[in-house]
């Protein structure tokens, strides 16, 4: 039988992480400690909990577990169960926040916070959290102020000058979100969705060879993301590479075949590279699928 104080070694003796976004879901947001394997804890959780069912910090554990799983309704119920019995540990509040953020529920994780905030003002993850939190509550302006603080209280953090290019490319703060998306690649060039940011402000500053060569990065590293072909088939096209965009629109199409946008860049490239067949093909199914400027070229240019 394991002591109480065998299972406090080993819960602190997890050890603290990044907090960083998963690239591969850049929605997503970890924990504040990492999660030991299943088999590692197992053991110690189930049967401490039989010993002390009444052990804030056993809870906690199990949330971790859950959390590890993707059990995010699990997580938040042993999280609020371990706030009951552990109130006065703020930073459950940044785990339950996260918890709640990657369950989409942006108000509750703002809630949790601002609890957390009050109580410990130079805790520069839960500013950029919260900021997060408010970007996707549409409260631009605020997301702004957190993720300032954020960086403020700790420069060296490249998530936190992804996030808030973010939040200045919806701005329209172009300048200011290469400027970011620069900074963040100069601390850890292993970000990739700053190469991704990159490219949507280029293709806003016209200069596309610079969002192709970015977002060419994104793709050797995420390399079935549609979105980024989609970004990088209009950056292409509007290069005049009309043989690459047709390439991207393959692929695009392949995986969505009404999608008349890029119906319709592939029957522009197909008609610039003299395909005229192919191109009025697309560009009557783009046209059937409710492109206006698609059914105007097709009546103009095909019989």
């Amino acid at each position: 039988m394991k002591t109480f104080f065998t299972i406090l070694i080993y819960i602190f003796s997890i050890p603290l992480v990044s907090g960083q976004t998963n690239i591969n879901n850049s929605n997503q947001k970890n924990l504040s400690k990492e999660v030991k394997s299943d088999k590692e804890i197992k053991l110690i959780i189930d049967s401490a909990l039989n010993i002390y069912p009444h052990n804030g910090l056993l809870f906690l554990f199990e949330a971790y577990k859950n959390y590890s799983k993707q059990e995010y309704k699990k997580a938040l119920d042993n999280f609020n169960k371990a706030l009951e019995l552990m109130p006065n540990d703020i930073y459950i509040y940044y785990d339950r926040a996260v918890i709640k953020y990657n369950l989409r529920d942006y108000f509750g994780a703002i809630e949790d916070l601002d609890s957390l905030l009050k109580k410990d003002s130079l805790f520069d993850k839960a500013y950029e959290l919260r900021g997060s939190s408010k970007y996707n509550n549409h409260k631009i302006i605020g997301a702004l102020k957190d993720l300032n603080k954020a960086i403020d209280l700790n420069p060296y953090d490249a998530l936190y000058y992804i996030s808030r290019g973010k939040i200045k490319l919806r701005l329209g703060d172009i300048k200011g979100a290469i400027k970011d998306n620069k900074k963040a690649i100069s601390l850890n060039n292993q970000n990739i969705e700053s190469y991704f940011i990159l490219s949507k402000c280029y293709l806003q500053t016209l200069e596309f060879k610079k969002g192709i060569e970015n977002i060419n990065i994104y793709l050797l590293h995420q390399p079935e993301d549609i979105e980024a072909y989609q970004l990088r088939a209009e950056l292409n096209f509007k290069f005049n590479k009309y043989k690459e965009t047709i390439s991207d629109c393959d692929y695009i199409l392949k995986n969505n075949p009404m999608d008349e946008k890029y119906l319709f860049y592939r029957g522009l490239s197909y008609f610039f590279i003299n395909k005229k067949r192919k191109s009025c093909k697309d560009l009557k199914k783009a046209a059937k699928f409710g492109h206006d400027d698609a059914r105007r070229f097709f009546n103009t240019h095909c019989d």
